[in-house]
């Protein structure tokens, strides 16, 4: 997947390239757009988990582990989050394609 926000092939380049957008497009876009989103998701939370586990560790030397404690939680909770709307969207996004099929 490409880290753009404008495909670089495929039928949304084709589009994005003609100007020629119809309804089906914008819905594969948003698509890209939310999978987009999850992929930056998942690498910030990746980074937040590390940065959260250091806190953790390192602060349990002076007693205070409640920071890297709920770094943790809510790294967890905004990664959770970001999967149920892409898949919240997904459905919708399935439900208005079924009859755009050619």
């Amino acid at each position: 997947m490409d880290l753009t926000l404008i495909p670089t092939s495929g039928p949304l380049y084709d589009a994005f390239i003609s100007g020629d957008f119809d309804f089906k497009d914008l819905l594969l876009y948003g698509l890209y757009l939310i999978r987009l989103t999850a992929v930056s998701a998942g690498i910030i939370y990746v980074i937040m988990n590390v940065y959260a586990g250091i806190t953790y560790i390192v602060s349990g030397a002076a007693g205070d582990k409640e920071g890297g404690k709920n770094a943790l939680i809510m790294a967890f909770l905004g990664f959770a989050l970001t999967i149920f709307a892409w898949i919240i969207v997904d459905i919708f996004i399935a439900f208005f394609m079924t009859g755009t099929q050619n």
